[in-house]
This record gives C-alpha cells, sequence and structure tokens, in this order.
C-alpha cells in the first residue's frame, strides 16, 4: 500500500504509530533493533516530528525503549 494513501483521514501521528506497530508485529523490526527517525521519516515522505511523536506514544506502550544518547529500539518479547 502506498504510504501516502493511508495517512489520508488520520492525523500523522496515529498513522505513523500504526505503521511501527505493524512492522514490529510482522517482524521488520525485531527485538534491539534500532528505529531511527530521519529513516522512518523518508520511507513515508513526512517530516521528523509526527515519527518522534509516534515513538513516545510506542515507548508509553512498552514496545520500544529510547535510551538516551544512543537511539530507540525494539523490546524484546517472550514467546510467552
Amino acid at each position: 500500500m502506498n504510504p501516502k494513501k493511508r495517512f489520508a483521514h488520520k492525523s500523522l501521528k496515529s498513522s505513523v504509530v500504526e505503521y511501527l506497530r505493524e512492522q514490529i508485529f510482522l517482524e521488520n523490526y525485531v527485538g534491539g533493533d534500532r528505529i531511527v527517525e530521519s529513516k522512518v521519516a523518508k520511507e513515508l515522505d513526512i517530516s521528523r516530528a509526527p515519527v518522534r511523536e509516534a515513538i513516545n506514544e510506542l515507548e508509553n506502550e512498552g514496545l520500544v525503549e529510547t535510551i538516551p544518547r544512543k537511539g530507540t529500539f525494539v523490546v524484546e518479547f517472550d514467546t510467552d
């Protein structure tokens, strides 16, 4: 699906949260992988601000962890 079409009726942040969550659950990002704001923004052809907001929301959900001066990483999940 064209990334721009998925942003038609939602806020950018909500769309990016959905996109990143999908990428994590499809295992395109696995535990320990770094999520780079600028790379995601470029993939989706948007600014970094909504990506940053989406990462904050995913961190609140426990899907990613931001380590100061290191980056944002996908949390490793148990098979349980």
